[in-house]
């Protein structure tokens, strides 16, 4: 399915088309780098920041290659702008008009090599997630190791001192703030699959309403950030405008949303523990309860976010596998009846479009036109229902 024009058009990146291509982004880095034709190229990421930088992530494979590199489209394709890597000196791909870099080596996470290290202490090491300039996670033997950019490890190693009720967390085994670095065990479990979560959302909603509600009785770690809801709705509304510059002939409609929105806007709440990120890989079922995982977001904030932070993310999935409209809206209707909280529909339409509508643009999360345009409709629905 082909990605927005718009996004594929952007002016300030006159090569973006060509690095969004998989086999033409092959050619160039093979000849700027790898000095190979015989190359074959997978975008893992994409994330573009419009008028700054487009981040691509690709892996680049064959002839006894399997290497991740990250490249960095500057405005006006400047290749003066070379970046400052862990070990490594910046590469030029004039093929492209863009810089990179080479994993494990990143611009912003400068301890993966420790992680890495660190991990085979405990024996073979699999990369198991990684987002340039932000985090990278692997796993050796029973643990799981991440190491990011900023201090969010901090916040998930508050974690080790709470005695967890109702809902299962990772134990901590170690945290190395100066490296940012933090080691937990393994928890048993598998996310649910998506297609039980639609089709058969009237046995999962009530099982994950009350593992949510679980979390969120937790005691409450120090030191977390306060969300309000003043302060979200602000987030909010910023991506939304971001969102309408991506995808112009979205402008007007957004710009309305965004409006209705502030004018629907739920009052502040007492704040609750959220952890603020909550999509279906999170949640892990071992056939009894959930594992509650990836506790780096986590903050105080209106206890419906969550919910709608999930069913956004289970939505936009769905949307991707090509599920119908009304199936989406049933499932839902399900999940709103298990959370049974009066400002769900704020909630859920603010990510859909603040969230999922936002990634679309920025992250390329969803290529499919048809796929945008129902997150909008979603989010529409959702405002209709709270002016009813």
């Amino acid at each position: 399915m082909l990605m927005a024009a718009s996004t594929r058009r952007d002016s300030h990146f006159p090569t973006l088309s060509l690095a969004l291509d998989p086999v033409e982004a092959a050619s160039a880095i093979g000849r700027d780098v790898f000095g190979s034709d015989a190359l074959s190229v997978e975008i893992e990421r994409v994330r573009l920041k419009p008028g700054r930088k487009a981040l691509i992530g690709y892996r680049v494979t064959g002839q006894g290659i399997d290497q991740r590199m990250m490249v960095t489209l500057w405005p006006g394709g400047d290749l003066a702008r070379l970046p400052k890597t862990n070990g490594q000196e910046g590469l030029e791909l004039p093929n492209l008009l863009a810089s990179a870099w080479l994993f494990p080596n990143d611009r912003k996470i400068v301890h993966i090599s420790d992680l890495i290290a660190q991990g085979r202490q405990h024996g073979a090491v699999d990369l198991i997630h990684y987002v340039p300039e932000q985090g990278c996670t692997v796993r050796a033997g029973k643990l799981y190791g991440k190491v990011r950019a900023d201090d969010r490890c901090a916040v998930a190693a508050r974690f080790g001192r709470v005695t967890p009720v109702g809902i299962r967390l990772a134990p901590i085994v170690s945290h190395d703030p100066d490296k940012r670095i933090l080691w937990q065990q393994a928890v048993q479990g598998e996310p649910v699959l998506l297609s039980a979560l639609v089709g058969q959302a009237d046995v999962w909603a009530p099982r994950i309403a009350a593992a949510i509600s679980a979390f969120q009785a937790l005691p409450q770690p120090s030191g977390l950030t306060s969300l309000t809801v003043k302060s979200i709705a602000r987030t909010i509304t910023g991506r939304i405008a971001r969102t309408a510059s991506i995808m112009p002939d979205l402008d007007h409609q957004l710009a309305h949303l965004a409006e209705r929105l502030q004018s629907l806007r739920s009052p502040e709440t007492p704040l609750t523990l959220a952890h603020c990120d909550l999509h279906p890989t999170n949640l892990l079922w071992d056939g009894q309860s959930f594992a509650l995982i990836d506790l780096d977001t986590a903050a105080l904030a209106p206890a419906a976010l969550d919910y709608g932070t999930l069913v956004a993310s289970i939505a936009h999935r769905a949307l991707d596998a090509e599920t119908s409209v009304d199936r989406i809206a049933a499932m839902i209707d399900l999940f709103r009846a298990a959370a049974a909280h009066p400002h769900f529909d704020w909630f859920l339409a603010a990510s859909l479009l603040g969230e999922r509508l936002y990634r679309c643009g920025t992250r390329l999360k969803s290529r499919a036109f048809v796929t945008r345009n129902a997150l909008v409709k979603l989010a529409a629905a959702s405002l209709d229902r709270m002016e009813r």
